[in-house]
């Protein structure tokens, strides 16, 4: 799972995949699957809850439901390409960024799989 993984990095992986003429695992190839045959976590749909509004970052809901916020340094998804391909490139900086995302977004899982619904 992750935070926005339907809306960039899968289809940034499938095209890739696709590019270099690698198949696609069929657990990622979602325009083959019924939603309820997903395997995939997308927090961020979780949040929306079945709205087309109310996005938010993970930055965002790391700050207001009082989880880690993986996004506290210099190092961020915007930048990290030009990071990488920099002279001062330090791929533990990288590997540190990566892990407290996936901390966070593992966090965030929990939490919102732990909503109690009133019924």
């Amino acid at each position: 799972g992750g935070d926005h993984l339907s809306f960039f990095d899968i289809p940034f992986m499938t095209k890739r995949m696709a590019i270099y003429g690698l198949q696609i695992p069929q657990f990622i190839h979602m325009p083959m699957l019924e939603p309820w045959n997903r395997k995939i976590l997308d927090t961020s749909t979780e949040w929306r809850a079945g709205s087309t509004t109310g996005d938010a970052t993970l930055e965002t809901l790391s700050i207001v439901l009082e989880i880690k916020n993986p996004k506290t340094g210099d190092l961020t998804g915007a930048n990290i390409g030009e990071y990488w391909h920099s002279d001062s490139c330090d791929v533990n900086k990288i590997v540190g960024y990566c892990e407290g995302d996936v901390e966070s977004n593992m966090e965030l899982f929990e939490y919102l799989q732990n909503l109690k619904v009133a019924v």
